[in-house]
């Protein structure tokens, strides 16, 4: 009786994940409806949106990038491409692997960019700032009002990076950061060519 129910159990569990495996080949609503061609950058990189294929590779992406810390795991990625309509994945990659990503949300009058990681090994080449321009750039496009995100307030370079792009400080969250209680800033832009 119990191996009947285990059976039962196990082929339930295969065919959900034969299901999500499937609906990571389809795009996230939004990502479908903006259809941002590839764009070529110098030493064969290439700016591109995400595909379900490159989702097994943020974790690992965020734990260089982050010294260890994951603010999120493989499942909320996950989770976020499959039910999150408004969910926007840019990615830079290198000699097919991912060594860049800009991820959040852009819905009708506000924006949020949840993260911008580049690999410790291509960082200072202007990666992280061509990822914010493109960012903006559809922002910009789709007529959103603001953008929001938020950063370690001891991120000093990262700080800079949004600074460049226009973003100012507007607020800040105590202990936002449960692996050390860092204070967060809470940054914000916006679209100029939005009286």
């Amino acid at each position: 009786m119990m191996m009947k129910w285990f059976k039962q159990q196990f082929n339930k569990w295969r065919n959900w994940f034969a299901t999500e495996q499937q609906s990571l080949d389809k795009l996230p609503f939004l990502m479908e409806e903006i259809m941002m061609p590839a764009i070529a950058l110098e030493q064969d990189m290439m700016m591109r949106f995400a595909t379900g294929k490159d989702i097994p590779t943020f974790e690992s992406l965020e734990v260089a990038c982050y010294n260890g810390y994951l603010a999120w795991q493989q499942q909320d990625f996950v989770h976020d491409w499959l039910y999150n309509p408004y969910a926007v994945y840019i990615v830079v990659e290198h000699q097919q692997q991912i060594i860049a990503l800009i991820s959040g949300r852009m819905r009708h009058r506000q924006a949020h960019i949840s993260h911008v990681m580049v690999l410790p090994d291509f960082q200072g080449k202007g990666l992280g700032r061509r990822l914010v321009q493109q960012w903006l750039a559809i922002v910009s496009e789709r007529k959103i009002e603001q953008v929001i995100l938020e950063v370690r307030q001891s991120n000093q370079l990262a700080q800079q990076l949004y600074q460049k792009a226009g973003f100012i400080v507007i607020d800040q969250r105590e202990n936002y950061y449960f692996n050390n209680h860092e204070t967060a800033l809470i940054m914000s832009w916006r679209n100029k060519q939005i009286v």
